[in-house]
């Protein structure tokens, strides 16, 4: 990767500031999707502009064919930073889906 790649990426793939924490990817790995979206929602409970949390819940609906719930979790995550990439490119699949 060289230093444009690398600018490209920081710019729209950056990571995001307060990742979810290891459990959460460690669940998805392990295909764990329940167990993923029920420690995603205790944790928005308590944080609920956590903006990796919306999204990777946006992702784990998807990923459960729930495409209008993912729809509205990548919008919150959306709300919270308009300029979060992943979060449109997961809407705007989920969207796709629901309108097959």
């Amino acid at each position: 990767m060289n230093d444009h790649d690398d600018a490209l990426e920081s710019r729209f793939y950056r990571r995001p500031e307060k990742p979810v924490p290891a459990t959460v990817i460690e669940m998805l790995s392990r295909f764990e999707f329940d167990s993923t979206l029920d420690y995603l929602n205790k944790l928005l409970e308590k944080e609920p502009d956590f903006e990796d949390a919306w999204e990777k819940k946006g992702m784990v609906c998807f990923l459960m064919l729930k495409y209008s719930d993912a729809v509205q979790a990548y919008d919150a995550a959306l709300k919270i930073n308009p300029a979060n990439v992943r979060a449109k490119k997961g809407k705007e699949e989920a969207i796709y889906w629901l309108k097959r």
